[in-house]
Order: structure tokens, then C-alpha cells, then sequence
């Protein structure tokens, strides 16, 4: 299938040695998402800082996940101080909004005492893979239509014996299908991602029919970015 997805961090890297900003992002997917960023982390464009992808919250609800990240953040604060080492930069946590809407709102309150940002796609992280290759249509605001057009399109592939269309199954990316197109899928996003949208995602996220289809990922993407070109590193 291409090139094989890079192993995930487990801990944290050997922090003392590092000159780039560390950046921390926790998904609650068990595959698609983190196959996604170990993608980005191999890329020259965010070869400046250091990108540990956690996935310890696999198939846990949007406030599951914030809370553990806000733990997370606690925990590095704390080492970081004890042992002389930056703490994370930055910190994302990535989740979808579909079947968890009643806990939207109170993960987005929660997070906001943090230093860390939610990160939601609506329905579905398929969004954001879609506009690799077109404008994600107003069509998929319903997660089963966003994966349908995501696997007709070639950009998932089911892993495991049962490749029937099946929402409980497990996907893996396409990489050739979306490799050097990062810039397209900005561009894209800025299509369905509207000015009207972004308010009702702002105020109230558990509205997910206010603002289908949506995805942040280009504000996560934007900020890896500038992390990269404000390394200071030549």
C-alpha cells in the first residue's frame, strides 16, 4: 500500500537533545487519524518540531479525551520543571462529533482552562481527507455518506477480513492518494468551512446540524506550519 505508517511514541522522546518544539496530539481513533499525522510528522513541511501522536483514548467519547489530555498536560508541566526540559509547545486534542454530540459542548468549556485546542471534524475525519481531492459536498454531513465517498474515492481502504461497507471496521489512508496535497485540502476546506459555520462551531459545537459538513483540522495544520517556520532552526 505504499509507504508503511511510521510507529507511534509511546513516551516522550528524548526531550534534552531536541532542539525543535515539542507538540502533542491525542486522537480517540485507533487508525485513521493517527495513520494521518505520523504521515505529517514524516514530512519535511513539519520537520522542525517533535510530534508525539497518542492514541491511549482510542474509541473514547470528545470529554473522555479532553480530560485525559488535560492529565497529560499536567503530568509533562510537572516533569518538565523536575528534569530542565521544555514542556509540550502545543497541544491538539482530535476528535470526530458523531454519536457524541451531548458531550461536545462541556469537552469544548473543559478544554478552554487548558493549553490545549479540540480539534472536531463533522461528521467525521473523512472530511478533512476528502478535501484532498474535491470540496467535501454538503451530502456527507451524515458520517455513512462521508465514508462511502471517502472509500469510492479511494482514499481508506479497509484493513482486517471484513472489507464490507460497515462503520465498526477499521480504515487505513491511502497515502498516495493524498500525498503533495496538503495545500489543495486547505484550500478546499475554506469552501465548506464558512464564516456562518465557524460561529455555531465556536458557540455551540454540540449543534453538529448547524455546522455539517466541518472540520479544524486546517487550524491545526496552520499552526504545525508556523511552528515549523518559527523553529529558528536554518
Amino acid at each position: 500500500m505504499g509507504r508503511q505508517m511510521k510507529k507511534l511514541s509511546k513516551g516522550r522522546p528524548h526531550k534534552k537533545r531536541l532542539r525543535n518544539k515539542r507538540v502533542l496530539i491525542a486522537c480517540n481513533a485507533e487508525i485513521t487519524e493517527p495513520h494521518y499525522f505520523s504521515m505529517l510528522s514524516e514530512s519535511p513541511e513539519f520537520s522542525h518540531c517533535s510530534m508525539t501522536i497518542d492514541t491511549k483514548q482510542k474509541r473514547r467519547d470528545p470529554l473522555t479525551l479532553v480530560r485525559a489530555v488535560k492529565t497529560y498536560l499536567d503530568i509533562d508541566a510537572k516533569d518538565a520543571k523536575k528534569e530542565g526540559f521544555e514542556p509540550y509547545y502545543r497541544v491538539w486534542a482530535v476528535a470526530d462529533t458523531d454519536d457524541h454530540t451531548v458531550k461536545l459542548d462541556e469537552a469544548q468549556r473543559e478544554i478552554k482552562a487548558s493549553k490545549a485546542t479540540l480539534i472536531l471534524s463533522n461528521p467525521c475525519f473523512e472530511v478533512w481527507l476528502l478535501d484532498h481531492v474535491c470540496v467535501c459536498p454538503s451530502s456527507c454531513a451524515e458520517t455513512k455518506a462521508c465514508e462511502r465517498l471517502a472509500c469510492q474515492k479511494g482514499l481508506v481502504i479497509p484493513t482486517g477480513s471484513n472489507r464490507k461497507a460497515s462503520r465498526s471496521r477499521q480504515k487505513e489512508i491511502s497515502l498516495t492518494m493524498i500525498e503533495g496535497k496538503l495545500h489543495t485540502a486547505l484550500k478546499n476546506a475554506e469552501f465548506h468551512n464558512t464564516e456562518e459555520k465557524g460561529l455555531i462551531r465556536k458557540s455551540n459545537p454540540g449543534n453538529t446540524g448547524g455546522y455539517a459538513v466541518w472540520t479544524d483540522i486546517p487550524k491545526l495544520v496552520k499552526e504545525l506550519l508556523l511552528i515549523n517556520g518559527d523553529s529558528g532552526i536554518g
